[in-house]
């Protein structure tokens, strides 16, 4: 079973805004998101 977690709502903010921000550089950069997971050196999410 899954444990659920609370998170203050300025984390959930933080982390929206850092999202955003990386999505839109790798659109600039023309990535695909595999690319992205190859050069951190993690596996793609589907």
């Amino acid at each position: 079973m899954k444990r659920m977690h609370a998170y203050m709502p300025a984390t959930l903010h933080a982390l929206t805004v850092l999202g955003s921000q990386i999505a839109s550089r790798r659109r600039e950069l023309r990535w695909t998101a595999a690319v992205l997971a190859d050069r951190l050196g993690v596996s793609p999410q589907p």
